[in-house]
């Protein structure tokens, strides 16, 4: 059999997880580390990594609670960055982003907490200025309304967040229909 498909490209073996053993704990260790040093996870982030590796349950169990005893895995840490990264590259509403949280295994009092920690404060009305500044002055006013608005819907914003943008961005918006590109 050929290793090349004309309809769908080369093909690939799917490499399937060695079966754990009982006392595979230095393997699995490896696995949580090296996950870890490419970046923050949760608690239940590396749950699901570790299960899908195929390792045993009690083992999961066992590694993941030394790590966070360790302070390798700390949610709170977690929710703090993803908050920093979440404003600084796509800012959202809060409500948006403590939902994303809780999907991402973070309880709900500690990414409360620390987004009422965040320095400085988390203000949806700011971030959804800051979401959409500059990004629509090339369309015509009623189209720049209706993207804009849509765009800040998607992100999460509220109504009194959203109108207020829309405000401040017609307020610096071109007033000649010949400035709009």
């Amino acid at each position: 059999m050929s290793s090349f498909s004309a309809e769908r490209g080369p093909r690939r073996r799917r490499r399937r997880p060695r079966p754990p053993e009982a006392d595979d704990r230095d393997r699995l260790t490896g696995d949580l580390v090296r996950q870890l040093a490419r970046r923050e996870r949760t608690r239940q982030e590396m749950v699901t990594y570790l299960r899908r590796r195929g390792y045993l349950p009690d083992l999961i169990e066992e590694a993941v609670s030394r790590a966070v005893d360790e302070g390798l895995i700390d949610d709170r840490r977690y929710a703090e960055m993803y908050l920093r990264d979440r404003r600084r590259l796509r800012p959202m509403a809060g409500r948006a982003v403590l939902h994303e949280l809780k999907e991402k295994g973070v309880s709900p009092v500690q990414a409360q907490e620390a987004l009422e920690a965040c320095d400085p404060p988390w203000d949806d009305f700011e971030l959804a200025w800051d979401a959409i500044a500059g990004r629509f002055v090339r369309w015509a006013p009623e189209q720049r309304w209706q993207r804009a608005s849509g765009f800040l819907r998607r992100r999460g914003f509220g109504s009194d967040a959203i109108r207020a943008s829309l405000e401040r961005m017609s307020e610096d918006a071109p007033r000649d229909e010949d400035e709009v590109l």
